[in-house]
């Protein structure tokens, strides 16, 4: 299994709990990140890269059955269709994307507690 986009590996680490036997791959853009997921993580393997291809020929996937998932990263890939083409081979997909009216909630949240905030300093003078 790999995870696009593994940030310091948090999903990994909990694959890890679920089942020990999985062979996992992360891999970030950020060097910083994946030095967080290896120091977190010693179960997995991880790499920086920001190409699928690249990390692909470095990795032997040795189960047939091959999982990719990215959480949140499909949002940021520059050209969508490029990736696309370099998910053949894999057998299972799994893409989570924000939700637009997700970061509406959000930001209804976040002016919520900056009035509530501000209410409370008024009230301290």
């Amino acid at each position: 299994m790999l995870d696009y986009g593994c940030g310091t590996g948090g999903f990994l680490r909990f694959i890890t709990r679920q089942n020990k036997n999985i062979e996992l791959y992360g891999i970030d853009f950020s060097q910083k990140e994946i030095e967080s997921a290896i120091k977190l993580d010693k179960n997995s393997r991880y790499l920086v890269s920001s190409s699928l291809n690249t990390v692909l020929s470095k990795i032997n996937l040795n189960n047939k059955t091959s999982i990719i998932t990215a959480w949140d990263v499909l949002e940021h890939i520059r050209v969508p269709l490029e990736f696309g083409k370099q998910l053949d081979g894999f057998d299972y997909l799994y893409f989570s994307v924000p939700s637009a009216e997700f970061q509406k909630l959000k930001f209804a949240f976040y002016r919520f507690f900056s009035r509530l905030n501000r209410i409370k300093q008024i009230k301290k003078v």
